[in-house]
């Protein structure tokens, strides 16, 4: 599914006729940027609000973890060290979210409340 957007703060630039991801992993421990603060700007912009974000970090402070609640995250995973072990939640998060995942009417396009993805 490909969602139009505007020209709103993050959707604009080089990116903005890129397609929305339907779900967006986000480090909090990126190298040029606070992680929170592009959670701040992505749920402060309309086009991209609505879409659910997985906070997937290695970080593991308690004030992170209630930040990101306070932004309505829909998950918040501390990352492995282990490359087994994080492969290995890398493919249950992708199976809970294609089988689980119920998308808002607006988002899936279709006439009912909720769509199963």
């Amino acid at each position: 599914m490909v969602r139009k957007r505007s020209t709103s703060s993050l959707s604009a630039g080089v990116y903005r006729c890129a397609p929305c991801p339907d779900l967006i992993l986000l480090d909090l421990r990126l190298p040029s940027i606070d992680g929170l603060d592009v959670l701040s700007q992505i749920k402060a912009d309309q086009d991209l609000a609505s879409i659910p974000v997985v906070i997937m970090t290695s970080s593991q402070d308690e004030e992170d973890r209630l930040s990101c609640e306070k932004h309505a995250v829909q998950g918040y995973l501390t990352k492995p060290v282990n490359l087994e072990r994080f492969l290995s939640l890398l493919k249950q998060l992708r199976q809970f979210w294609r089988a689980d995942m119920l998308l808002p009417r607006a988002l899936s396009g279709t006439a009912s409340e909720f769509h199963r993805t």
